[in-house]
């Protein structure tokens, strides 16, 4: 939880936007503004989606253990193909990689 995405935080944009505000032009000004917003909003929604998957990541393991526990090893691999988990990390992985690379 207290891991921080290197580059991801407030202060980098902080900086951007002190640089945006020194461009003498008003239009470019107000485009750099901007994008510097969407920017923003974006990665907002990524980390959302981020919290939202470790969370479910987080309950579908607690309850693939508890079924473990109670019905065993052919419950378990029944329920990870059931949450289809690794199919929800490979798409995130390429919708990820799609939109940084």
């Amino acid at each position: 939880m207290g891991r921080e995405i290197p580059g991801a935080g407030c202060h980098p944009f902080r900086q951007i936007r002190l640089e945006v505000g020194k461009l003498h032009d008003k239009g470019i000004r107000a485009k750099c503004a901007q994008l510097v917003t969407a920017a923003e909003g974006k990665i907002q929604q990524v980390k959302a989606m981020v919290s939202t998957a470790k969370a479910n990541l987080i309950s579908s393991a607690g309850r693939m253990v508890q079924t473990f526990q109670e019905k065993g090893r052919s419950a378990l691999r029944h329920a990870v193909q059931a949450l289809r988990i690794p199919a929800v990390l490979s798409r995130m992985e390429h919708g990820l990689c799609t939109t940084s690379c």
